[in-house]
This record gives structure tokens, C-alpha cells and sequence, in this order.
């Protein structure tokens, strides 16, 4: 018991730390949440597309659509339209968060640097060179994966799985309940 409880609040101050860090680059984290909830949502209707396009296809064309199409037409030329836009988009997306990594990362790095030059030195001669390069790049590195990373991710997981949620229980709302 005394293990588990030491975890938990080990986790709870990392999740403290995380978020304290985060506050300063809250601009960079919702540009980042938002873009990748909008890749999401371009997802989701991209599916909705397939489906319209698989059911033209099948000569299905009365099927109960989220999506109504009245021509084979319309349903490929919106198959290409978002199959053009997600690659333009994930191009654009990957560059920018890129380039939100990079920005953090540069930051945290200069921050880093600031307070141990500031710092005791009796007690950092303790530390090899080594040990003080790798706390400045792999460790800075893994914070500010965490920093752009946990908001992010739980944000678009939820609005990932509320997204097929809802396209499923439109559909069918007894397997949504099974799936869910």
C-alpha cells in the first residue's frame, strides 16, 4: 500500500510540475490541441465521406447517411477534396508542431542554463560534464515532450472518442452502448 500511495503522489507532482511549465506555454499548447482536434474532425468526416462514397459504390444509394450526397459526383470529388486537404494539413500540422517543440525546447534549454549558471557551484562540481550536458539536452527534452504532450493528447483522445461515439450511436445506438 505504502508503494502505490508513493507512485500516486509521485505522479501528482509530476502532473503539478507539468502544468506549471505548461501555464508559460499555454499559447503554443491550445495552437497545438487545436490543430490536432481539427485534424480529428477532418478524420471523422473524411470516414463519413468513405462510407457515402462505398455506399454509391454498392448501389446503396438510399442508405440512412450522416452525409447526404445526391450525386456519385459530389461524393468524389468530397473524397478528394479531404484526401488533398488531410495531406496539405498534416504537412502544414507537422511543421508547426515542429516548430512549437523546437521553440519550447530552446526555452526550456536557455531556462535551464540561466539557473545553473546562477547555482552553487560547490555543489554542481560534483556533477561530470557529462552528466550536466545530458540533463541540458535529453532531459529538457523529455519535459518539454510532457509539456506539449499530456494536454494534447487527453484533450484530443476525448474528443476523438466522443467523435466516433456519436457517429456511432447515429448509426446504431445499441452498438454504441456495446462499444462504449
Amino acid at each position: 500500500m505504502k508503494f502505490k500511495e508513493k507512485k500516486t503522489s509521485e505522479i501528482i507532482s509530476e502532473l503539478k510540475n507539468i502544468a506549471a511549465l505548461s501555464r508559460k506555454y499555454i499559447s503554443a499548447v491550445i495552437i497545438y490541441t487545436v490543430m490536432a482536434v481539427f485534424s480529428i474532425v477532418f478524420g471523422l468526416l473524411s470516414s463519413l465521406v468513405s462510407q457515402s462514397l462505398i455506399d454509391f459504390v454498392t448501389k446503396n444509394q438510399y442508405a440512412d447517411n450522416l452525409l447526404e450526397f445526391k450525386s456519385i459526383q459530389g461524393v468524389v470529388c468530397a473524397a478528394v477534396f479531404f484526401a488533398v486537404f488531410r495531406i496539405v494539413f498534416s504537412a502544414i500540422n507537422s511543421r508547426v508542431a515542429e516548430k512549437i517543440k523546437i521553440r519550447i525546447i530552446t526555452e526550456m534549454t536557455a531556462d535551464t542554463f540561466d539557473k545553473f549558471i546562477c547555482s552553487n557551484w560547490e555543489y554542481t562540481s560534483d556533477y561530470t560534464s557529462g552528466d550536466i550536458l545530458n540533463r541540458f539536452n535529453s532531459d529538457v527534452a523529455t519535459v518539454s515532450a510532457s509539456v506539449t504532450g499530456i494536454i494534447p493528447t487527453v484533450v484530443t483522445k476525448i474528443f476523438q472518442f466522443g467523435g466516433a461515439f456519436a457517429i456511432i450511436f447515429y448509426y446504431d445506438p445499441i452498438m454504441a452502448a456495446i462499444a462504449l
